[in-house]
């Protein structure tokens, strides 16, 4: 919506379909495995139980994501970027903006997520819908703001690859490396939330053939599409 975004052809040949296979996997880990359903079981409040990521789920997923960097790597060596004459910050520069960067991210996201968090909870909301809306959104921020940053200097291979690289990192490093430290019970909600992902992935990825870009229209219907979603998860 800030600005059409120019699709590079890696991520339509590779990351994105990637994204998609990710997402595809930890669903079909959370089902039965012989029905390919939901099998079903119930927490002591009654609320449903759809599967469970185990240990050794979350050790498989790992290794995805291991395979993954190896491939990204792999990639980068074999087809190393030349760089340009502009002038580079110095290197102590750079890693200093870094971590002075991050910092700010970190902090500034805890106090949206924590305190909301409290307010939600106030209010009566389920965990799931507070991870859904407002730790979502809260952990999601620094990607917004990189993203919005990143289009504005016409940096939209950095804009994109945040976003599709923190979606493989999420469902492979960061629910793999839960899943080995604890077991995690995967609620029906989730089955049908990791379906809705999984579709508005393969619109993100048909947009993008459309002549390798992302215009504001496209941009405009997936926001649209997340608030109809916010708004069954709030009703649901």
């Amino acid at each position: 919506m800030v600005k059409p975004l120019s699709v590079e052809n890696v991520f339509v040949k590779r990351d994105i379909p990637i994204s998609i296979g990710a997402a595809a996997i930890v669903l079909l880990l959370c089902l039965d495995y012989r029905t390919f359903k939901p099998n079903i079981s119930y927490f002591a409040d009654g609320s449903a139980i759809a599967g469970n990521i185990s240990r050794f789920i979350g050790l498989f997923i790992l290794l995805l994501f291991l395979l993954y960097m190896y491939l990204l790597i792999f990639e980068a060596q074999k087809n190393p970027e030349v760089p340009d004459d502009t002038d580079f910050l110095p290197l102590w520069k750079c890693v200093l903006f870094i971590i002075i960067g991050l910092a700010m991210i970190i902090i500034g996201g805890q106090a949206v997520v924590y305190s909301a968090k409290e307010i939600a909870q106030m209010a009566g909301m389920t965990e799931t819908l507070i991870g859904l809306t407002i730790v979502a959104v809260g952990t999601s921020l620094p990607e917004l703001v990189t993203s919005i940053v990143a289009t504005k200097k016409g940096e939209t291979g950095l804009a994109i690859g945040n976003v599709v690289g923190s979606n493989i990192f999420n469902m492979l490093f960061i629910l793999g490396v839960s899943g080995v430290v604890h077991p995690i019970s995967v609620n029906v909600a989730s089955v049908v939330d990791l379906v809705v992902l999984i579709f508005t992935s393969l619109l993100t990825l048909m947009y993008s053939r459309t002549s390798n870009r992302l215009n504001r229209i496209e941009g405009c219907s997936l926001v649209l599409i997340y608030l109809i979603y916010i708004g069954y998860a709030i009703y649901r």
